[in-house]
């Protein structure tokens, strides 16, 4: 048991880079070295957990784990992989937030910001070439930016028909036919948990219009801020909100919204997926709703970063960060924890230099 606290103690720590560097981190951990699952039932593991809602990565690790030694052996590890997460980002919120507001903090949380928005952009991009294949696709990607972007709280519900439609094509393709704060803070959890599809950053979207507009917890830029805490620190995109819920509510609105983001989680992994494993994992319904759900959350992943462009790129100093950060990113391809503070001192540079 402690061993397994420590490896993934490990894990959480370095896994930066979101769920994809995660994924390698597991099975390089339970299938190459430990042996304890072979490549078959790693990717049929991995192909049943990323069409169910929630935190990919950690929800992976707890299914695997349970597979091969047990649920308490699950929870442990997925407990460890996820507090260094909570404590990195709750200790550089606090760090950033104690600073109080000057010209180089403010030019350095820009230039995060702006190299925040291409990391978006670029696992944007990523799940787009592997998920977009058809015509379909590409129109409900189009349709979901539109909509989203007009109306940001119709998302769940677009994301929820669109993978219905799925199904729908598929029978016909076969001729086949509020409340106190703490209250609101677990109702954005579980809904961060259960409409978070394929990636953590389609969170943003999900959160963007309640926790900016609806319920004014965040002002736009703070909102941002949170979003670069999620990237520029370790383990789970989807721990950005715990920043948010201490903005709410203080530690315990960061508890609860930890809380309840990792609960349905911890349930689907530990409990539903072995009930329902063997009969969902050929299901070809369950790919049919995923094939057609994902270009909808990429729509609205588009539409969030149109609307971030907007908010984020004014100026010469933020497009020369965007563009080179841009080329960068898909050139080199370099770790979003060394790219996004970097190019906050990029910015402080850029910004002490005299204007003509």
């Amino acid at each position: 048991m402690l061993d397994i606290i420590k490896t993934f103690l490990r894990i959480g720590l370095t896994s930066f880079g979101g769920p994809v560097v995660a994924f390698s981190m597991i099975e390089e951990e339970l299938v190459s070295k430990r042996k304890w699952l072979s490549t078959k039932d790693f990717s049929q593991a991995l192909t049943l957990v990323k069409i169910l809602p929630g935190p990919t990565a950690s929800q992976l690790l707890m299914h695997t784990i349970r597979m091969c030694r047990g649920r308490l052996m699950a929870l442990a590890a997925g407990i460890s992989f996820f507090m260094p997460s909570y404590f990195c980002i709750m200790g550089l919120g606090i760090l950033l937030g104690s600073v109080g507001q000057s010209t180089a903090k403010q030019s350095f949380e820009s230039g995060m910001a702006v190299a925040a928005l291409v990391i978006i952009l670029q696992s944007t991009w990523r799940l787009a070439r592997g998920s977009i294949k058809g015509n379909l696709e590409i129109f409900l990607t189009i349709l979901a930016a539109a909509i989203v972007y007009f109306a940001p709280g119709a998302e769940p519900l677009f994301i929820l028909v669109s993978g219905f439609l799925g199904i729908l094509v598929y029978y016909l393709s076969n001729k086949k036919l509020e409340a106190s704060i703490i209250i609101i803070l677990i109702y954005l959890s579980l809904k961060a948990a259960l409409f978070a599809f394929g990636t953590g950053l389609a969170i943003i979207p999900l959160l963007k219009s309640e926790v900016v507009g609806t319920l004014k917890i965040m002002t736009e830029k703070e909102f941002m801020d949170a979003i670069v805490l999620g990237q520029v620190t370790p383990g789970p995109v989807i721990m950005t909100i715990s920043w948010i819920g201490y903005k709410a509510a203080g530690w315990w609105g960061s508890i609860v919204s930890t809380f309840f983001v990792f609960i349905p989680g911890i349930i689907i992994s530990l409990f539903v997926l072995p009930l329902f494993e063997k009969k969902t994992k050929d299901s070809l319904l369950l790919k049919e709703f995923y094939k057609f759900a994902v270009p909808a959350v990429i729509g609205a992943l588009i539409a969030v970063i149109i609307k971030l462009g907007f908010e984020n790129l004014k100026g010469v100093t933020a497009w020369a960060i965007f563009c080179s950060c841009l080329i960068l990113v898909f050139w080199k391809n370099p770790p979003t924890w060394f790219l996004i503070p970097f190019f906050g001192l990029v910015s402080i540079g850029l910004n002490k230099l005299p204007s003509f």
